[in-house]
């Protein structure tokens, strides 16, 4: 039996892969979004973003680097971090994209941590995956909370964050984004959960 090669690449064209919704569908999204298409590589990972708050609304930073998955590993090194991006909440649209060569202080901020590998590094284990899954919605119901100010602003997610960001990631946060030095950072410890009762 033989196949139309030009057929099957042209119906492999038309097909558009269903995208997840909120937060983590941004990220995942690096690779088929117009605007970075053609900036970022294949090989590129965008790290947990970070929420700014603007005149208009909310902003979404994410460091972006590159993952070097390595057979055997449970966990994903990311390095070198040579970008970042901010993107508009809700509608998404990016904003900035820019080099770290353009950002000196955030540079030498992720340069200083560089050569830890537990620095750059996103566990890819199954609880390591449901947590971040968790953090994404988290987020995206935070970004979309009106009262989200009130409640205390990105602060009250700072916990969430200590369980997800690479540790490394926190003081270039800081730099990129100077808000976050009052709220963000690495290995926060983690809110405690409901109690159970014994007996």
């Amino acid at each position: 039996m033989s196949f139309d090669r030009e057929h099957v690449l042209r119906q492999a064209a038309q097909v558009t892969p269903r995208r997840r919704p909120g937060v983590a569908g941004l990220l995942s999204g690096i690779h088929s979004s117009d605007a970075l298409r053609g900036w970022v590589t294949m090989e590129s990972v965008a790290l947990p973003p970070i929420p700014e708050r603007t005149a208009d609304g909310w902003t979404l930073w994410s460091l972006i680097g590159v993952g070097r998955p390595a057979p055997g590993r449970r966990d994903l090194p990311i390095g070198p971090v040579w970008g970042a991006v901010q993107w508009a909440w809700p509608s998404e649209d990016v904003l900035r994209k820019v080099r770290l060569t353009e950002l000196p202080e955030v540079a030498k901020s992720v340069e200083s941590t560089s050569e830890d590998p537990a620095a750059w590094s996103l566990s890819m284990q199954a609880e390591a995956l449901a947590e971040r899954a968790r953090f994404f919605q988290s987020l995206s119901r935070f970004l979309a909370d009106p009262e989200a100010e009130a409640k205390g602003g990105p602060r009250i997610l700072a916990g969430l964050y200590a369980r997800v960001m690479p540790p490394g990631a926190v003081a270039a946060y800081h730099r990129l984004v100077p808000s976050t030095a009052g709220w963000l950072r690495a290995g926060a410890p983690r809110e405690a959960g409901p109690r159970r009762e014994s007996g």
